[in-house]
């Protein structure tokens, strides 16, 4: 066995005097001695070559004379052992032992290779990793970089959570720090963060070195770096922006992994970094077919989690995630769901079947995926995947004591959106509430509230809760939820109002009085500085009336709530008929189907024929030529500071403003800023609107006004009949 040892140390492979030799070894095996025992496994290992009759033989003849072996000969077949992908548990277990005897004569690189042969194999030998660590401990000032490093990966990998030896070794990395390669860096840093150790010296240390070897570090190294930074949520700006640079450059280097694990470390840590994750988009999209359920599910997340809204990519991540659901895992699946809610992007075949997929998995959920699930399809308005929620209601069930402030609130109001009222889960919810709602934050009291009051269900003690709570926490609302509250039945509503409505005061004196560039720039940043997407009925009422808009007729009204569900029934879906009335009867407060009507007479001079008639139309759903009319059109929609992903010009009441300055252009009346034909427009157009309108839609009636300052405009928000009626 000399002569395989020596092609080892000198790394020469050659076939077939290996495969002589091997043969020539095995009836001699009894003879070997417990060193040639060990040497020859460690040789075959070097060589990166697997002879399985003598590598089992050697097994059997190296337990039955493990005893002999020396701390050295012991370490090398446990690593020979690794390097060959051999978990032979007797063998393992008889080094174990032998080297529990004489753990102190073993050196310090041998302790540490053993350690990672033991995880390499992910063999568990809790008594021989305790007596590892103890030894590690009292030698640390003996450890090299290698050994350091080695040792931290080897219980990392095992999920071995020792906190003594990790300080040790963190203690020992940053006296060494400056002689750590690239490989030693990029293990050490993931091994900390696999056993969420914090250590900030150890990390800004790593840091600090990494930054300029990142050219000599291998595309697995920079990820496994990325990655652990932000699993422990360390953000060094100087690290990340040089990791960006480097994997623009090598994007094409990396694999499925890293590509995922790259664009979710830039989102857990909130960073966007628009260069970066374009260059991830672009080859994601092109290595879409080697990605795993892990990586697209990740993927998908990252860019929810960041707000991009990146078209081309979510369509390939969809289309691929169809093909692979059955791999996923039941938390991926929700995630997905989430993250696709989260950009608005409707892809109804992927929503089916995440919906199906989820159904058999349901009862492997967490309290926050239950939550997350249901928040998603709510939230995306699919009405048709009732099975799907009401098995989160049951599953939900079991866990509610579990449920979170946050998780009761986002169930409470996905159940309340899809109109499931009659359903056990909502008494449920109140139940658990209760006792902790001094532990919700004010969206949370404001959607809750909304979700009972808007489904009627009559709870006193948590309404009563919620109006105490809200009132201890008054002065510390945001006007986002006060616009909420003062929508839901409690008894705080005036207080609520009166705090409110100084930001109704303010937002109606904002309003620009001209249209030029300056006074919309200031008008824009105030909403964004205000952080309020809608007002809500009470509040919008408010500044419609500030605005000069009166309420139209009963009988408009009605014209409009017959005229909507007529357009749904012509257009043969029945299920969005029902989800007008639904929408009609004031339950839709955020996230639901928004329908708008208008009616319009008007006349361009003194001279011009009369202009009269009416529209329909609904959240999200453009007539064809929309995109071109939007393109001419003077009105602009304003960019929400809550939900700045969702596209203004696509709101029913943009789209029906829009539709009469069409109306007007194609009539020679104007309606362009600045045009003074605008001024000779007179008559009325009456707009009605199934909610509440947000703010971009209450600037789009501002212009509107500014444009056409003859024209009268009255304004009804379907919801103000069924919240302030009782």
């Amino acid at each position: 066995m000399n002569s395989v040892w020596a092609m080892a140390r000198l790394s020469f492979a050659h076939a077939t005097l290996r495969n002589s030799i091997a043969s020539a070894a095995m009836p001699r095996l009894s003879y070997y001695r417990a060193r040639d025992l060990a040497n020859t496994p460690w040789a075959f290992a070097r060589l990166k070559c697997t002879d399985e009759p003598l590598l089992s033989a050697l097994a059997s003849s190296a337990l039955a004379r493990i005893n002999e072996c020396i701390p050295q000969e012991l370490s090398n077949t446990a690593w020979a052992l690794a390097v060959l992908q051999i978990c032979d548990e007797p063998l393992l277990n008889a080094i174990a032992a032998a080297a529990l005897r004489r753990i102190r004569d073993f050196s310090v690189q041998h302790l540490a290779n053993t350690a990672w042969a033991f995880a390499a194999l992910n063999f568990q030998h809790k008594p021989l990793l305790a007596a590892i660590s103890e030894e590690v401990i009292r030698r640390i000032s003996q450890f090299e970089p290698q050994g350091l490093t080695n040792t931290a990966w080897a219980f990392a990998t095992l999920g071995i959570h020792n906190d003594p030896l990790l300080d040790a070794i963190a203690s020992q990395a940053l006296r060494l720090i400056s002689a750590f390669i690239p490989q030693d860096l990029g293990n050490t840093a993931w091994a900390f963060a696999k056993l969420n150790f914090e250590h900030p010296p150890l990390m800004d240390a790593i840091a600090a070195q990494a930054i300029p070897k990142l050219s000599s570090f291998i595309a697995q190294e920079i990820t496994n770096t990325v990655w652990a930074f932000a699993t422990l949520a360390v953000h060094n700006v100087p690290l990340l922006e040089a990791i960006s640079a480097e994997s623009i450059r090598r994007s094409k280097e990396y694999d499925p992994q890293a590509l995922s694990n790259t664009s979710w470390a830039y989102a857990t840590l909130g960073v966007l970094d628009t260069p970066l994750m374009a260059a991830l988009s672009s080859e994601s999209i092109s290595k879409l077919k080697h990605f795993m359920s892990q990586n697209l599910g990740n993927t998908v997340w990252a860019y929810a989690k960041l707000a991009i809204q990146d078209f081309h990519l979510l369509h390939s991540l969809s289309a691929a995630a169809l093909t692979r659901l059955g791999d996923y895992r039941p938390q991926e699946l929700s995630n997905t769901a989430w993250a696709l809610s989260k950009l608005g992007f409707r892809h109804t075949p992927l929503m089916d079947a995440l919906a199906a997929a989820s159904m058999n998995t349901i009862s492997a959920l967490n309290p926050h995926d239950l939550s997350g699930t249901a928040w998603a399809f709510a939230t995306l308005s699919y009405q048709d995947h009732e099975p799907l929620l009401q098995a989160i209601s049951a599953a939900s069930m079991a866990l509610l004591s579990e449920f979170n402030s946050q998780d009761l609130a986002n169930t409470a109001w996905s159940f309340a959106t899809r109109c499931f009222k009659h359903c056990q889960l909502i008494d449920s919810t109140s139940a658990s509430a209760l006792p902790k709602i001094t532990e919700f934050a004010p969206p949370g009291l404001a959607t809750t509230a909304w979700a009972y009051s808007s489904l009627d269900v009559l709870n006193p003690p948590l309404l009563e809760a919620i109006s105490s709570e809200v009132l201890a926490k008054l002065e510390d609302i945001e006007p986002q939820s006060l616009g909420i509250l003062a929508d839901a039945k409690l008894k705080c509503r005036e207080d609520v109002e009166l705090t409110l409505k100084p930001y109704v005061m303010m937002f109606a004196n904002e309003l620009p009085e001209t249209l030029d560039g300056g006074a919309i720039a200031t008008f824009t940043q105030f909403v964004r500085d205000l952080r309020i997407d809608n007002f809500g009925a009470w509040g919008t009422r408010l500044v419609l009336s500030l605005m000069h808009f009166p309420t139209p007729s009963e009988d408009f009204c009605d014209r409009a709530t017959q005229a909507i569900h007529q357009s749904a029934c012509e257009k043969g879906e029945e299920q969005k008929s029902r989800e007008a009335a639904s929408a009609l009867s004031g339950t839709a407060l955020v996230h639901r189907r928004v329908f708008s009507y208008a009616e319009y007479n008007l006349k361009v001079g003194s001279s011009g024929p009369p202009l009269a008639g009416s529209f329909v139309r609904e959240n999200g759903r453009k007539e064809r030529g929309g995109q071109d009319k939007v393109q001419t059109c003077p009105l602009r929609a304003l960019s929400s500071p809550i939900s700045g992903l969702v596209d203004r010009s696509l709101c029913s009441e943009f789209q029906l403003l829009d539709a009469v300055m069409e109306v007007l252009s194609l009539s020679g009346g104007g309606g362009v800023a600045g045009d003074r034909r605008g001024n000779s427009v007179q008559g009325v157009v009456r707009l009605f609107v199934s909610t509440a309108p947000c703010v971009s839609c209450i600037w789009v009636l501002r212009q509107f006004q500014l444009l056409l300052p003859q024209a009268a405009v009255e304004v009804a928000n379907g919801e103000e009949a069924y919240l302030f009626s009782t």
